[in-house]
């Protein structure tokens, strides 16, 4: 190689390596870090007087009678939700704080979900669930869930996911307004209903300590875990789908180990029953018993405190933000948790300032990507399949004589080849 050819090459080098380094200092700018700190002994006044003013401004506070209440947001987090038991409902934007809608079905309303956007909720009512628009209009009502306790949506299979008290588990299609299935579960009266946002695999909680591992696709579970001595409380899944965390009337939080083992990696014993979590973007568990809130970091360091108004009746972490709501028998409030959201998101997937004709398009996108309920399972078989295709592709393009026998050379004697 001559000198000059090495210049060039030099030069290139640096190039790139200029390139690289304003890149990451880019993304030192975007990628919130946590505080050093190992607990921010700070009152919440003080947090949102020293965050910035666009966190600050997500912080809502609101007192309403017919407690308690609860809330949900939708996965981009650029809506609310809040219900009670007795059946008044309302839905309401975190970036303007405009009301959508807000009314009363007269209904007992057991648990209520956004869909694929905030354009449409469903809401389980006494005897059966019901799918209402942004306006509080009633378009649906599903016959077929009937005394549904429990919902979940998973978005990228358009599936609405119900739990009754008799055993049963039923699998909606939203897009096609048919039963995808309809599992028997043995188990009456499951405690926690969730959704594993890495592969789409329903965790059941149950009285026994339990809890089972499901798939539209097969009748009987996949995998059951023994998790505590008494009924589970609380199951969240990080959004990576490793990591399992597990709350139960014995007094203990668990992290367990979802890939292979299904082992507690940590057990950490508590003074008093965990009645509600909720786990971040970035690792943050938050627990309630009361009015008493708390989070974790690393799921055993104390990283926050907080006293609600009263007890508490929901936990939910707000998607990309700092923010986290707390239900309560006297209306609805949110704190700052500085670094618990991710900043970062993917604008052609989950953007919180889509425009209306954005939302419309990503709506089609997803209907024409929707991945079949068949294919959900412990080991996505997606990246097998793209694996197995590039394999035999590579195989197909080599020549007539690469497979008869392996290349030859002057030392292939000496070594038996």
């Amino acid at each position: 190689m001559s000198k000059r050819e090495i210049k060039e090459n030099l030069k290139q080098f640096q190039k790139i390596a200029e390139e690289n380094e304003g890149e990451l200092k880019v993304l030192d700018i975007l990628n919130q870090t946590l505080p050093s700190q190992n607990s921010l002994n700070k009152s919440q006044e003080y947090i949102q007087k020293n965050v910035n003013l666009y966190t600050k401004e997500k912080v809502f506070s609101f007192n309403l009678e017919n407690g308690p209440y609860k809330g949900t947001y939708t996965q981009n987090g650029s809506h609310f939700m809040v219900y009670n038991k007795t059946g008044s409902i309302s839905s309401f934007s975190t970036q303007s704080f405009n009301l959508s809608f807000e009314s009363n079905v007269e209904d007992t309303i057991h648990d209520a979900r956004f869909l694929h956007n905030e354009q449409y909720m469903a809401v389980a009512q006494k005897d059966c669930v019901f799918v209402y628009d942004n306006t509080g209009k009633e378009l649906h009502a599903v016959r077929d869930l009937k005394n549904t306790k429990m919902l979940e949506f998973l978005p990228y299979h358009f599936l609405l996911v119900g739990a009754t008290d008799a055993g049963f588990m039923n699998y909606f299609d939203t897009s096609t307004g048919e039963i995808a299935s309809n599992i028997f579960i043995k188990d009456k009266n499951p405690t926690i209903l969730k959704s594993n946002p890495a592969n789409a695999i329903i965790h059941l909680g149950s009285n026994r300590g339990q809890v089972s591992l499901w798939a539209p696709s097969q009748k009987s579970y996949l995998m059951k875990v023994n998790c505590h001595k008494s009924a589970v409380s609380t199951i969240e899944i990080d959004r990576s789908g490793q990591k399992m965390v597990t709350t139960g009337l014995d007094n203990k939080l668990k992290v367990f180990d979802i890939r292979n083992t299904y082992s507690p990696l940590k057990t950490v014993q508590t003074k008093t029953n965990i009645h509600f979590t909720s786990l971040s973007q970035r690792g943050l568990l938050a627990l309630a018993y009361s009015n008493k809130l708390i989070v974790l970091k690393n799921f055993e360091q104390i990283y926050l405190k907080h006293n609600a108004p009263d007890t508490i009746s929901s936990l939910e972490f707000c998607n990309h933000e700092d923010i986290l709501s707390i239900g309560h028998a006297k209306g609805i409030c949110s704190i700052v948790v500085p670094g618990s959201g991710d900043p970062v998101y993917d604008s052609k997937d989950i953007n919180p300032y889509m425009t209306k004709n954005e939302r419309q398009n990503l709506e089609v996108s997803r209907l024409l990507n929707k991945i079949p309920a068949d294919l959900i399972s412990l080991k996505p078989i997606l990246g097998e399949l793209a694996a197995t295709t590039q394999v035999a592709n590579e195989s197909h393009r080599r020549r007539y004589f690469e497979d008869e026998e392996p290349q030859r050379n002057a030392l292939s004697r000496f070594y038996g080849r």
